[in-house]
């Protein structure tokens, strides 16, 4: 089954960085970019991922973004790939932050099964884009301020005059994904016209 709004990434091109996501927050609009470690199997048709460098690049807007972290999933289909022709593949789910200076540590992704084998035929690489809350410090998954130092949060609230409300409360608005949220399902029906995700065939 095809599938529609598809990208690809060069699995062999471990020189350059690759465009795998961009969309906006608060107003700000942004991509993140890849280089990627792989090595090609020298007797099964496939690449193994060992290890992702991260780059965001902020183009337009007045509040600045950054990558708190990022993580490697292997995924693996548990539906039907009719229904999505998504078989298999690996997803780096990244955390972005308003008004954060990413550190290289942040940047590099590291901890990657090694032996996840990513097949040339039928293999995608997926982005699962989270935010995290703008004046948020730490893990902690306390309610942060909405507003702090005249900035208001409006990714997460709605203000109207003196009233603060988080968004699903007043406005039939989905909630932005947080790290503690579960994996995203890569079906047709999760992924397509949803901008915290993308992905990508590999080539």
């Amino acid at each position: 089954m095809s599938i529609p709004q598809i990208a690809y990434i060069n699995f062999k091109d471990n020189t350059n960085y690759q465009a795998i996501y961009a969309s906006q927050l608060y107003g700000t609009f942004f991509s993140v970019f890849a280089k990627l470690k792989t090595r090609e199997s020298e007797t099964e048709n496939c690449y193994f991922l060992e290890e992702v460098h991260l780059h965001l690049n902020v183009y337009k807007g007045i509040v600045d973004l950054g990558i708190t972290k990022a993580e490697f999933m292997a995924y693996r289909n548990k539906k039907d790939s009719d229904e999505t022709g998504i078989e298999e593949g690996g997803v780096i789910v990244l955390e972005i932050q308003a008004m954060y200076n990413s550190t290289p540590d942040n940047l590099i992704v590291k901890k990657i099964d090694r032996d996840h084998k990513f097949n040339k035929e039928t293999s995608y690489f997926m982005v699962d884009r989270r935010l995290k809350k703008m004046h948020q410090s730490g893990d902690s998954t306390d309610v942060s301020e909405s507003l702090k130092d005249g900035i208001f949060d409006t990714e997460f609230n709605y203000r109207e005059g003196p009233i603060t409300i988080d968004y699903p409360e007043k406005i039939k608005l989905p909630q932005p994904r947080q790290w503690h949220d579960e994996p995203v399902d890569f079906t047709l029906k999760g992924f397509i016209g949803q901008c915290p995700t993308s992905i990508m065939k590999i080539l």
